[in-house]
């Protein structure tokens, strides 16, 4: 049996592609809150296959013996999300599957060798939902194709398409080969460092919020004081500056706070870069603060603002330790020249407000207490204060010659 008339079947095609084109309009806009629920931001892209590129393969099927009237062609509909990290190409996978009729799945690039080529994806055909369906009254929906990869895996897929795909290359010639292999291998090994690069900065991450909520915990005399007993490796070796770090931090979330403390020292003895400095020493008088050490606390707060005079967290951490020596006069500056370099912070607002309030400055205390509990308006300690400062005022109101 004979293809119809092309141009029937072109003007047929044509007069579909505007229904397509609101089709994977949708298809978009339902991705894009499922991508907020997982956290993940890939980039999407979509496109209608055009009539040429439809008929050229619908021609080949034929050719290969299939009944024009059973030619089906299923990537009519594209649409293709690209992500940073290998670990989103997972997650979207699993929005595929819970939120649409997966026909079809194929890993392209899993059945190569390493001394082959070829770009790594994830393809979908999917069913169009049942809704859009009936919502846009497709008679006979296509099915749609979604494409799923990082983003070096299309940049090697858009070069591949150029080089091999289109320009009909076929490179016979074994050093181009191993040229195309050692590529295709750094892009696959650029990714997975990347993964392991974001996933080395989420548990650094995590442990400096633990860090940081322990130490407010202790202020708030919430915390425990003092090493859980374990000996201590008084000069560790350092090897990897992130993996030393990364140790620390953990060994002073335990509460260890020798072993942290040895840590950051052997940290520090490697004299890295003025900023990274700054953290560690930081983190160094917390610790030292921690086990009550306070003088040394305070030189390590000097050391660190000197390394880097914009570390907003040594000014407030100095400040706080100034505060618990009952030294406010000197505690207010350091809260102070902290939010000048980060305003609006809620600890240091709260902070300020206590040593204020510590030295008669009532007025001036109430309102970085109100600046806090606007940002934080639930918290129970800032609300306390408040309440605090408003009891003493108000005796102080009644009888102004005391």
């Amino acid at each position: 049996m004979s293809l119809p008339n092309r141009k029937v079947l072109e003007a047929q095609y044509e007069a579909d592609r505007r229904l397509y084109e609101l089709v994977l309009q949708e298809m978009m806009q339902r991705f894009r809150p499922w991508f907020e629920e997982a956290q993940i931001h890939p980039g999407m892209k979509v496109r209608v296959k055009s009539f040429q590129s439809w008929f050229e393969k619908v021609l080949r099927k034929i050719r290969h013996g299939i009944n024009p009237e059973q030619v089906q062609i299923h990537d009519v509909l594209g649409l293709r999300i690209v992500c940073p990290f290998l670990e989103d190409v997972r997650k979207i996978e699993e929005l595929i599957h819970k939120n649409f009729a997966v026909l079809e799945e194929e890993k392209k690039g899993a059945p190569q060798s390493f001394k082959e080529f070829g770009y790594d994806s994830t393809h979908f055909l999917v069913a169009i939902p049942t809704d859009l369906v009936r919502d846009l009254a497709l008679n006979e929906p296509p099915l749609c194709e979604i494409q799923v990869r990082t983003i070096l895996q299309d940049a090697w897929a858009e070069v591949e398409h150029e080089l091999i795909y289109k320009s009909k290359f076929l490179p016979f010639d074994q050093p181009l080969k191993r040229k195309m292999a050692a590529l295709n291998a750094n892009l696959t090994l650029s990714d997975i460092i990347f993964q392991e690069i974001r996933e080395y900065q989420r548990q650094l991450n995590h442990e400096l919020e633990k860090r940081r909520h322990q130490f407010l915990d202790s202020l708030k005399g919430q915390g425990t004081n003092g090493s859980d007993g374990d000996k201590d490796d008084l000069h560790p070796l350092v090897e990897n500056l992130d993996q030393a770090l990364l140790e620390a931090l953990a060994a002073h979330n335990r509460k260890r706070y020798k072993k942290a403390i040895n840590l950051y020292s052997a940290i520090l003895k490697q004299k890295p870069q003025g900023f990274i400095q700054s953290l560690v020493l930081s983190h160094r008088g917390m610790a030292y603060f921690s086990e009550s050490l306070y003088e040394n606390a305070l030189d390590d707060f000097d050391q660190a603002i000197v390394c880097d005079p914009h570390n907003a967290k040594a000014f407030f951490y100095r400040g706080t330790v100034r505060a618990a020596l009952d030294e406010h006069e000197t505690a207010l500056l350091d809260f102070t020249q902290s939010l000048t370099l980060i305003p609006y912070h809620f600890e240091t607002l709260v902070g300020r407000a206590m040593s204020l309030g510590h030295l008669g400055r009532w007025e001036e205390a109430l309102d970085d207490c109100d600046a806090a509990l606007d940002l934080v308006p639930e918290d129970i300690q800032a609300l306390e204060i408040r309440n605090q400062l408003v009891q003493r005022r108000t005796p102080m109101e009644k009888n102004p010659a005391r």
